[in-house]
């Protein structure tokens, strides 16, 4: 999206977008992108997919237009000399699993056949690689654009472990909208996620400069750990078969079994009114 704005392409597409940077706001209450766009506060948001899928249950109007991550950053990660390469690798260890990550990691066992009561799992509450480095930890639920790479620039031999690895794809961070701005400004929809898919593709193609652009917009990790962000990130906005942006129903028939088998959700949903292809079809015509 930074690249989208500096190389002019949402200007391209008549379209002045701020960004509101999520976390917590100035009082530390959280910014809750699915409130904000359903309340009107902010026309589009970014979510995880599971989290919306949720929010359909609630009443909340929500419906994804594109991905961002075609595959999850999740990464079961640890240090190399732990020789922890496969899930069965995590019997009798200690694995520190935070609240958002639990669904993911439930459900990679299950896929993998392995009884959870053989490991033990510890909730995490300390987000930084400390745990690995103490040895309090042998295995935290990382990100492959965040701990692997912290790990990695401080000179740690890392193996990690992602969902996809164990046959499972899910979306992470999608891009979404309300019901209503669909309905009532289909253009507007069409004009961003063209504008934000030529931003997506200028991140793949040039990752030193996607990363330039980052930290002209946040600098707190540097020029070396942003590039290296955007080189793993690349292994996630574009696939072999699968444009950046792109999304298959398939994932989203998995997302909705998975809610379904963890008992997040209580009855099956609609799913196909959870998304929409009709935009992508507009930037993919060949698809």
């Amino acid at each position: 999206m930074y690249l989208a704005r500096e190389n002019g392409y949402y200007a391209d597409e008549n379209l002045e977008v701020e960004f509101v940077i999520g976390g917590m706001d100035e009082s530390g209450e959280f910014i809750d992108p699915t409130a904000r766009v359903v309340s009107g506060q902010a026309d589009f948001g970014i979510n995880d997919s599971m989290v919306l899928l949720q929010a359909r249950t609630e009443g909340h109007p929500v419906v994804t237009v594109a991905s961002i991550y075609q595959r999850h950053p999740l990464a079961m990660t640890s240090l190399g000399e732990k020789n922890i390469t496969r899930l069965q690798d995590l019997v009798g260890k200690t694995v520190h699993i935070s609240y958002s990550s639990e669904i993911i990691y439930q459900a990679m066992l299950s896929i993998q056949g392995i009884d959870p009561a053989q490991i033990n799992q510890v909730e995490r509450t300390d987000f930084t690689s400390a745990p690995l480095l103490t040895g309090e930890a042998d295995v935290i639920d990382g990100w492959i654009t965040y701990d692997v790479i912290y790990l990695t620039l401080q000179g740690r031999e890392v193996n990690f472990i992602m969902a996809s690895d164990c046959g499972l794809d899910v979306y992470s961070d999608v891009i979404f909208t309300s019901e209503d701005i669909i309905a009532n400004k289909p253009e507007l929809v069409e004009r961003f996620v063209r504008a934000t898919i030529r931003g997506m593709q200028d991140a793949v193609d040039d990752p030193e400069k996607a990363a330039e652009v980052t930290l002209m917009y946040n600098d707190e990790f540097g020029p070396e750990f942003e590039l290296a962000v955007a080189q793993r990130a690349v292994q996630l906005l574009n696939l072999v078969d699968s444009p950046p942006g792109m999304m298959d129903p398939t994932v989203w028939e998995t997302t909705h079994q998975i809610l379904l088998d963890q008992g997040m959700l209580s009855a099956p949903i609609d799913i196909e009114s959870a998304y929409t292809l009709d935009f992508l079809k507009k930037v993919y015509p060949d698809q």
